[in-house]
């Protein structure tokens, strides 16, 4: 399994950071994506810097696997810096799409 994740930014407006974050699950040996999802992202003065997948086995409901999505988010504050990470968490369902099962901050 690979995934892919892509930004794209929807806000024009200074100190705003509005996001659309395009997901897509593709497997290498059958060539196909296998999951796919966009949902809104918002990070108001601070700077998106990195984006990460977690395979990690999150296991929801017995046997549902989940996979999470990291966003590591800077201040613009050089005398007092400060970071922060979103993590997102997705349910992988066989209807061929994704759907949020937890969000956390």
């Amino acid at each position: 399994m690979m995934g892919f994740t892509l930004i794209e930014r929807v806000s024009d407006e200074p100190g705003l950071g509005e996001y659309n974050c395009h997901m897509v699950l593709y497997n290498a040996s059958t060539k196909e994506i296998t999951n796919k999802y966009v949902f809104p992202l918002e990070t108001d003065v601070m700077q998106l810097t990195e984006v990460n997948f977690d395979f990690a086995p999150y296991m929801v409901k017995n046997s549902t696997r989940a996979i999470g999505l990291r966003f590591h988010m800077d201040g613009p504050s050089k005398p007092n810096p400060f970071s922060e990470e979103k993590f997102y968490k997705f349910r992988l369902v066989l209807s061929c799409h994704l759907i949020s099962v937890r969000v956390s901050f």
